[in-house]
């Protein structure tokens, strides 16, 4: 019994190893993004995405390989704080909850506390995808692909680092080993979310973000000067249409002149008076001399 007991305590055969570090890096920052309101439909994601790069060593400060690890249980957590990284901005009061300022004086008070609701919208957890970047270095990513803020102002992320395979082996029973639910941490740099009528629009699409989505990850690219080539190509089009203008002269009025200097001919052979001269409705034309 006591032999049974004894290999029931055993420990799995797959222990993680407590002795790695891990770091995280943001090798592709959030520039900018359109705020996307309250409503549940609009989307505006961060320009560009946010990606996350985990990198891990020994104890003796030796590099791990990416390869050398199994990065099922990697995952890494979204949250929107302020510029300065001293406040979080996740949640956002709901401009619906509150009591109209316009609306008919009530003879009552309502009691109904303002609701909150997220501020950060999109996929806030990536897990971890093995990927090569634009200059074909493996590496563990983690992407944020349709993160979108419902306010505009200056913001930062925080990304949070969980190993879940450590967190489930500390809860098998008959583990003694211990471990943290965040293994790293690191912040984006600020990035700015503007209004509909301030947003300068979209950047061209990054190397990293074209090499990910040529791998199978689901990024949107689009095509790089895709702006200036729709401006220089309207540029162009308005300036041919008004050197045509200059130099040639609409169909109308190509005829009317034909018909007046028919007239002014016919005026010269046979008739004596000068000025208007009347058609065969009657109407007066004055006559026109062209060169």
């Amino acid at each position: 019994m006591n032999s049974k007991n004894a290999s029931k305590l055993e420990k799995p055969e797959n222990q993680p190893d407590q002795s790695i570090s891990y770091k995280l890096s943001v090798p592709q920052q959030p520039l900018r993004a359109r705020m996307c309101g309250f409503g549940e439909k609009d989307r505006r994601p961060l320009d560009p995405p946010p990606v996350v790069q985990l990198s891990m060593t020994n104890n003796d400060g030796t590099e791990v390989l990416e390869s050398s690890v199994d990065p099922s249980g990697f995952v890494v957590h979204a949250n929107l704080w302020c510029h300065l990284k001293k406040e979080e901005r996740s949640l956002v009061i709901n401009p619906s909850s509150l009591p109209s300022s316009t609306g008919a004086r009530s003879t009552y008070i309502s009691l109904d506390a303002p609701t909150s609701t997220r501020n950060l919208m999109g996929s806030t957890v990536s897990s971890a995808y093995l990927l090569k970047d634009h200059n074909g270095k493996q590496g563990i990513y983690f992407i944020f692909h349709d993160l979108s803020v419902r306010t505009e102002g200056l913001f930062t992320l925080r990304f949070s680092f969980t190993n879940l395979s450590n967190i489930l082996f500390c809860a098998c029973p008959g583990s003694t080993s211990s471990s943290s639910l965040v293994d790293a941490v690191v912040f984006s740099n600020p990035f700015q979310v503007f209004s509909a009528k301030k947003f300068p629009g979209m950047t061209d699409s990054t190397e990293l973000s074209t090499a990910f989505q040529k791998q199978g990850i689901k990024i949107s690219i689009r095509p790089k000067d895709r702006k200036r080539r729709n401006i220089k190509n309207l540029s162009a089009e308005l300036n041919s249409n008004s050197d045509r203008s200059e130099l040639t002269t609409p169909p109308k009025i190509i005829i009317e002149s034909k018909l007046n200097f028919k007239m002014n001919e016919t005026n010269m052979n046979g008739a004596d008076e000068e000025g208007p001269q009347e058609d065969g409705l009657g109407k007066k034309r004055l006559r026109l001399t062209t060169q």
